[in-house]
């Protein structure tokens, strides 16, 4: 049986491209996380790897962050069960022990270092501390047969002392995490450590003499490279000339490298957020610096641009911004900035550790703003205000600035913006739309909370130019039919309903055409009472063409793509196009995701009397009726794996009827869950469904894959 590992904390940036590397080895990986963002769920997913609701069977080895206090009630349960645990750089240093590790260390850039090394040399093993904004490129690469692997090493865990690697890149030394070690003497020593450790090569900046120092004491044996760079230079000169070096070291490797002219941007460093169409554009842009020198770095690349900038700061963790309340005064003086309160991590609170600690050292009439939460986020200059839309006083950029939860407060912050954008465009055309709208009525769940912003376009036209609006300044929003297949986890921003648009059907000959608004039941039928053969398998299946055509919705053997032609859409960049069958790939449930669906064209064939058909659609309603729930629910969960039913495995796992807050698994067919009390939450449908999968590969080594979509990764497929 291959291996099990339980990665704790599975959501921390270490840890889950980690998670992916072991996975990519044909481990079995589980993650536990208390709090996972929506991004990495569908990462997870998509990876195979188990998000657990309770603590798995027969775990061989248990992985934990360091941001995981040691009392956590799952490190006591492995302690308890006795299996071997980890802390992640302590594992990471004894597993990958036989490779040749080019390990990127340092205070700052770490992360932004070993990104440019993957685009350099692409078909090594490594392991990112991050992600790319891409969601394409992956953050871990396992090679079977490459002996080199790129990845970075973090002091703030005390364990960089256990790794010895090939090559040891430090790219800069400051005296953070000093909690972790005690004093700056203990932290110059785990550097110490690091340099006996390393095997081949020690690379530094030529002007940092406290790293020679370091170096000078370990005795180390390795050859050491002092690469030449001005101390003063930006941020990006400095890692490319630390680069060039590595690249030089290892291109007689038999490495196979390039140097790119463009490097792949990385989430959450210099990310975009989306621009604010006023009067002048004003962009939007999120940056993960969190330590003084990194928010100078910050601060003067964007200042560089010579344009009005605006700075909203989150500090991250209390005893950090004990440590530096002062050098985060000084970098942001005389800057337009407003602050946020501490992000924890999880740390005690601290008196002197808090954003107020911070702001004690600017002076008491020219003191920045602090809020509680990106809710209260305005801008002032004289008395004018951007939430109320007043285009007098914007800056060119707004640049949200931390390590914590400000990259997810800023995308809302700025959603909020976009729907008063919408409504003054929509109030412009004489278009309708209703704000604050419960979801429940929208989708066959009945779950999900209010809306900002429902729009109800009624004819082709309008609806054409709403699409057109929303793909230009890129906000998330939803087609929404029947609402059948689609669990809503994230409240989208913008509900774009069908109802009140024509539905049109028309046939000439064998020939029909029809809106993608039009009801997939209703157009079954009419297509039996033609007596034309290929729908009546469908015709149980509740929804509209364009959701059918989105899913390639089937039953036994037929689907709705089987007779289609060509489709009517809309692409994200906001063109009209007519797409054929054979430009689209249609698989089992996933259909057409690359734009917005206006309406599609069919040809069938004549095979049997209307009487007979019809009478096939009469009995598979009467077989739903018996052994499908009746309850709210939204289909099938799981896609059933080959050879095999997905109700039936679950149903061998014992779990029909297992219920978690108002969803519960139905006693009737076990790939269904339903409402039961009709207050189901999305997070009890997706607590069970990790339940499911969970037990699933436990007892039959089946990594079951969902049928049914959820909001969340159908806004990421927009844009």
């Amino acid at each position: 049986m291959e291996k099990r590992f339980l990665l704790i904390g599975a959501g921390g940036m270490g840890m889950a491209p980690l998670s992916l590397y072991l996975r990519q080895q044909n481990y079995n990986i589980y993650g536990y996380d208390d709090a996972l963002p929506i991004f990495l769920e569908h990462f997870f997913e998509r990876q195979n790897i188990i998000i657990c609701e309770s603590f798995p069977e027969n775990i061989d080895r248990v992985i934990y962050s360091s941001a995981i206090p040691k009392n956590h009630p799952w490190l006591m349960e492995a302690k308890k069960r006795g299996i071997e645990i980890s802390l992640r750089g302590e594992f990471l240093a004894q597993f990958c022990e036989k490779k040749k590790m080019i390990a990127i260390a340092g205070s700052h850039g770490k992360t932004t270092v070993v990104g440019m090394l993957i685009d350099c040399f692409p078909h090594c093993d490594y392991i990112l501390g991050g992600f790319f904004q891409s969601e394409e490129k992956l953050p871990a690469n396992y090679a079977l047969e490459n002996e080199f692997l790129i990845c970075e090493v973090d002091e703030s865990d005390h364990t960089i002392e256990r790794f010895s690697p090939h090559v040891t890149v430090v790219l800069n030394l400051e005296d953070d995490h000093l909690v972790q070690y005690g004093s700056v003497e203990k932290l110059d020593l785990a550097f110490e450590m690091l340099f006996q450790n390393t095997r081949h090569t020690i690379i530094i900046p030529d002007w940092d003499t406290r790293l020679e120092k370091i170096i000078k004491n370990s005795n180390a044996t390795a050859k050491v490279i002092k690469v030449k760079i001005a101390q003063w230079a930006s941020a990006l000169d400095k890692n490319l000339s630390i680069l060039q070096c590595i690249f030089n070291l290892l291109e007689n490797d038999a490495l196979e490298s390039h140097m790119p002219s463009k490097f792949s941007s990385l989430f959450r460093r210099n990310q975009s957020l989306g621009t604010l169409y006023f009067e002048q554009p004003v962009e939007i842009l999120a940056d993960y610096a969190h330590h003084p020198t990194e928010v100078s770095q910050c601060i003067v690349h964007f200042e560089e641009k010579k344009k009005e900038v605006a700075f909203v700061f989150q500090p991250h963790r209390y005893t950090r911004t004990q440590q530096y309340a002062q050098d985060f005064a000084k970098v942001f003086t005389e800057k337009n900035c407003t602050f946020l309160p501490v992000y924890p991590v999880g740390e005690k609170f601290l008196t002197d550790g808090t954003t107020e600690t911070i702001l004690n050292f600017f002076p008491e009439n020219n003191r920045p703003k602090l809020i509680t939460s990106l809710n209260d986020f305005t801008l002032e200059e004289g008395g004018s205000v951007l939430q109320v839309l007043n285009k007098s006083s914007f800056p060119n950029k707004i640049i949200f600035v931390g390590a914590g939860d400000i990259f997810y407060q800023a995308k809302e912050w700025v959603f909020k913006q976009q729907i008063q954008l919408v409504k003054i465009f929509l109030i412009a055309q004489g278009i309708a739309f209703s704000e604050n709208i419960s979801i429940k009525k929208y989708n066959t769940f009945c779950i999900g909370g209010s809306i900002p912003l429902l729009i109800e376009p009624e004819s082709t036209e309008s609806f054409a130019t709403v699409l057109k609006k929303l793909i230009e300044i890129k906000i998330p929003f939803l087609i929404i039919g029947h609402g059948s297949n689609l669990l809503v986890d994230d409240l989208c921003h913008v509900l774009i309903s069908q109802k009140k648009m024509p539905q049109i059907f028309t046939q000439k000959e064998d020939w029909i055409e029809v809106s993608a608004n039009f009801s997939l039941p209703l157009f079954c039928r009419r297509i039996t009472n033609l007596g034309f053969y290929g729908c009546e398998e469908l015709a149980g299946i509740p929804g509209t063409i364009g959701g059918a055509l989105y899913m390639n919705a089937g039953a036994h053997q037929q689907t709705i793509s089987d007779k289609l032609i060509s489709m009517e859409v809309i692409d994200f960049a906001g063109n009209f196009q007519v797409i054929h069958k054979s430009q689209i790939s249609f698989t089992y449930r996933e259909g057409f995701r690359s734009g917005v669906i206006l309406g599609a064209k069919f040809q069938f064939t004549a095979k049997e009397a209307s009487k007979i058909l019809l009478e096939k659609i009469h009995q598979k309603t009467l077989w739903r009726q018996e052994n499908q729930p009746q309850e709210p629910n939204i289909g099938s969960i799981f896609k059933n794996p080959q050879n095999c039913s997905a109700g039936a495995l679950i149903d061998r796992a014992d779990l029909k009827g297992t219920q978690i807050g108002g969803a519960q698994i139905s006693p009737k067919h076990a790939n269904f869950i339903v409402n039961a009390t009709g207050y189901a939450t999305a997070n009890d449908v997706k607590r069970l469904i990790n339940l499911i999968r969970q037990e699933v590969l436990e007892k039959y080594e089946i990594i079951l894959k969902r049928e049914i979509l959820f909001t969340s990764e159908v806004f990421r497929s927009h844009f």
